[in-house]
């Protein structure tokens, strides 16, 4: 064996280095029998959480009773239905896409002569707005697609979703 002292740095610097990749090993093994074994490749491993908004690409209008439908019979068991409320003149909240009735249902043509203005984030916007409205009135107005630059070769009347 030779005792040179070149040769002993060497060999106390290989033993180092071999220490250091076992000891990485150990602890990469050990990271790895912790992770979660989860088939939700989320930070906690648990299943993720769907949140339901919206119609269903021109064929059912956004917030209606069969958009909602849709969403938790082709979802997750606990999936999350967003809605939209707006009040209406009665204190009833319903849930509805947009400040103006306008932009997503017949409201126009339900009542005509109802369009009135109302500053919205500062600009004085025109439009058919639910807090002039009563539960009762709004019986008569169907949802559309609130999209109009989608193709209306789908589209079909529902109610406004009520949710009390």
């Amino acid at each position: 064996m030779n005792s040179k002292p070149g040769n002993q740095t060497k060999l106390v610097c290989s033993s180092f280095l071999f220490c250091g990749v076992v000891l990485i090993n150990l602890f990469a093994a050990q990271i790895d029998a912790q992770r979660s074994r989860s088939r939700w490749q989320t930070l906690s491993g648990d299943a993720p959480r769907v949140i339901a908004r919206g119609g269903f690409s021109g064929l059912l209008p956004d917030s209606s009773v069969d958009a909602y439908n849709l969403a938790t019979q082709t979802s997750v068991a606990e999936v999350v239905l967003w809605c939209d409320v707006q009040l209406t003149k009665d204190g009833v909240g319903i849930c509805f896409p947009d400040l103006n009735l306008a932009n997503a249902s017949t409201v126009q043509y339900a009542y005509p002569n109802g369009q009135k203005s109302y500053p919205v984030n500062g600009v004085t916007t025109q439009g058919w707005f639910t807090i002039d409205s009563t539960l009762r009135d709004l019986q008569n107005v169907a949802l559309i697609r609130g999209i109009l630059s989608r193709s209306d070769r789908f589209w079909r009347e529902r109610e406004i979703t009520i949710n009390i």
